[in-house]
């Protein structure tokens, strides 16, 4: 049984990295229709045979009285890991992921095409999102417009995608016994030991504690700003706390800042992200048919870890960057382990490394901005 373990872990390995290479590619290019269409071959036609097979192990390996000696050898985690992972595999569901995944690109190629005008300019959606913490009022409010009636104007497509979403969704919970997605969406994220309750309590503190301070805070800003109400298009700007216009460095150099951040908190940090500048392994700039978002993944037959942004010349880059480089180093720092369901935390364990890094970088973002801002 071990060494079927390890067997299947290598194939896994090799199987998820390519998945991931085609992914990362096509988010890159999503105008490209050579990635696209490679994106879609793997999407479609490997990944339902890949999981259909996953399930099949699974099942044997988790019902075997050896079970023990793969929890011995790699640690309980795994196992407990491996059992959340079944029902997301559920072969039962297998086209209906496809389907999912297909509505899923629809909506990201969507975005990714999208272009407004502000202030005569043609600008991708983050570009234009980037306009709401202007210091020029009129800007703000045209950006926040333009962006805003951008979605309004495909609210019929967006609808849509979303609607056949929940529907595809709901059947998948209910063609494993669950009422609804919400038990298999938390199996989704690799929750092991983090459920419903654990949840509601969470969003009652954030009822309690985090909505007051919100509303007085915005109360704060409009103030500050002269109006009665903070009105949508002011809500990333506050003239008491946001950067001057520029106060970023120009994408051209954040990289090169971002260096000696990392140099100043530790030279291993500081050696992962110059590999990865060498090696390729950051896309950081928007551009017209890029993917939305932000995000970390890998490539662990290569064991190699890459980053996604969309900076577009504001100080909103610099966190970006910070947090997906957090994501990263934790993923340089795992590629040690064996089992490759363990390199990885839970989506919620994830981020601790993320927003951690955001803080360890605080005190050293005077690389980006003067002192005065």
């Amino acid at each position: 049984w071990l060494e079927l373990y390890k067997a299947w872990n290598e194939l896994q390995s090799y199987v998820w990295s390519e998945g991931s290479r085609l992914r990362y590619h096509y988010s890159k290019h999503m105008d490209d229709s050579a990635a696209e269409e490679a994106e879609r071959v793997f999407r479609e036609e490997i990944v339902p045979v890949a999981e259909d097979a996953n399930a099949a192990f699974l099942e044997v390996l988790l019902s075997s009285r050896h079970k023990d000696a793969i929890g011995a050898h790699y640690g309980a985690q795994l196992l407990r890991v491996l059992e959340v992972n079944q029902e997301p595999l559920a072969p039962i569901n297998s086209e209906l992921r496809v389907k999912a995944g297909d509505l899923a690109k629809r909506y990201d190629k969507l975005v990714a095409a999208a272009e407004v005008t502000v202030a005569g300019e043609t600008l991708t959606l983050p570009r234009a999102r980037g306009l709401a913490s202007s210091e020029d009022a009129a800007l703000r409010r045209a950006a926040f417009e333009a962006y805003r009636t951008w979605f309004l104007e495909q609210r019929e497509d967006i609808a849509q995608i979303y609607q056949e979403q929940v529907e595809l969704r709901t059947q998948m919970g209910r063609n494993l016994g669950h009422p609804d997605f919400v038990p298999l969406g938390y199996a989704g994220m690799g929750r092991t030991d983090y459920g419903p309750a654990e949840a509601a309590a969470f969003r009652n503190a954030v009822e309690t504690h985090a909505s007051p301070l919100f509303a007085r805070l915005c109360a704060l800003q409009a103030e500050a700003l002269g109006t009665p109400t903070l009105r949508p298009w002011d809500m990333a700007y506050n003239p008491e706390l946001t950067l001057p216009t520029g106060a970023a460095q120009p994408i051209a150099g954040q990289l090169d800042k971002a260096a000696r951040v990392f140099e100043r908190l530790s030279p291993k940090l500081a050696a992962h992200f110059g590999r990865m500048r060498q090696e390729g392994l950051i896309d950081l700039e928007n551009r017209k048919g890029k993917r939305a978002g932000a995000f970390c993944t890998s490539f662990s037959d290569e064991a190699k870890v890459a980053i996604f942004c969309n900076s577009i010349g504001d100080e909103g880059d610099v966190k970006t960057l910070m947090h997906e480089m957090g994501h990263a180093f934790q993923g340089w720092e795992s590629q040690w382990i064996e089992a490759i369901d363990l390199r990885w935390p839970t989506s919620d364990g994830a981020e601790v490394h993320s927003m951690g890094m955001e803080f360890l970088s605080l005190p050293h973002l005077g690389e980006f901005f003067a002192p005065e801002a």
